[in-house]
């Protein structure tokens, strides 16, 4: 393989797949770089090989603009939004359906985490994207986001029986580190503090006292943003079997600096009807 180092001088771009590609003349290729006496399909062979190697995930779009990633869990491979489902999103299932939405009172942008959205509301507009879409739109399985998350769990127990794991937090392991998501930070401390009663993360800063444009962090290495920090994400399952009256909720969210409730293996348990500007949720697509 042609190394990147012997490379001419050349311009980088990138496709709407986020496919790095280079942009070279003939005449740089034959006269101004060491690669002169190669066969020209050799150097754009080797440079294929170039950029595809750190080519991310071929994302899927639906009619809404919402991107999903294909991530191979144990069982089988699933699609995952890569965002949080964001304001434009719910406004156009509002828009077509009439379903009642309690706006919060935070300010938010269309590229904001939807919030204030009920376990039904959420499961409401998977429904309605499913008949949209003619293909099956879901929240994920407790499981799939423990799977998600990067964290292996005993098959066979309930979520709110699931032990915690501690040592290992949204982030990963060790302290917080810079922009890791969107959590209880400073700026919040600074917004609303001693008349809020949760911890919030002393020294952090994320930029943001409520809830931030999706995408505005680094993604995982699903290419999944925001799985951890800006709001909580409905999952599918009960968090109490077999009472069945409480559903989870994973990943913490602008509100949260609690270090039990950063961990990895944390759910918050909250009834299906309920609505918070805290809660959002995220898609899969089959």
């Amino acid at each position: 393989m042609v190394g990147s180092s012997t490379l001419p001088s050349a311009t980088t771009f990138k496709d709407e797949g986020g496919l790095a590609l280079w942009r070279l003349t003939c005449k740089e290729l034959r006269l101004n770089n060491p690669l002169a006496a190669y066969p020209l399909h050799s150097i754009a062979a080797s440079l294929l090989i170039i950029s595809c190697v750190a080519t991310p995930p071929r994302l899927k779009t639906n009619s809404l603009g919402m991107k999903f990633v294909p991530v191979q869990l144990p069982e089988c491979k699933i699609w995952v939004s890569a965002f949080e489902t964001r304001v434009q999103d719910y406004a156009v299932f509002v828009r077509e359906t009439g379903h009642p939405w309690l706006l919060p009172e935070i300010a938010q942008s269309d590229r904001h985490p939807v919030v204030n959205i009920s376990w039904y509301d959420a499961v409401t507009f998977c429904d309605w994207l499913s008949r949209l879409e003619g293909k099956r739109y879901r929240l994920p399985t407790d499981a799939e986001w423990s799977q998600l998350i990067g964290i292996r769990e005993e098959s066979g127990i309930a979520p709110g029986a699931q032990p915690q794991q501690t040592g290992v937090f949204l982030w990963g392991s060790g302290p917080i580190r810079k922009e890791a998501g969107n959590f209880c930070d400073e700026a919040f401390g600074r917004q609303y503090g001693d008349g809020y009663q949760a911890a919030w993360l002393q020294g952090y800063h994320d930029g943001a006292s409520g809830t931030q444009v999706v995408g505005r962090y680094q993604p995982d290495r699903n290419g999944l943003f925001d799985l951890g920090g800006n709001v909580w994400e409905w999952c599918d399952d009960w968090y109490d079997l077999p009472e069945r009256t409480q559903k989870v909720v994973r990943g913490g969210s602008w509100r949260t600096g609690e270090s039990s409730r950063l961990l990895s293996s944390f759910r918050g348990p909250d009834p299906p009807g309920v609505r918070l500007d805290s809660i959002g949720f995220r898609v899969v697509m089959e």
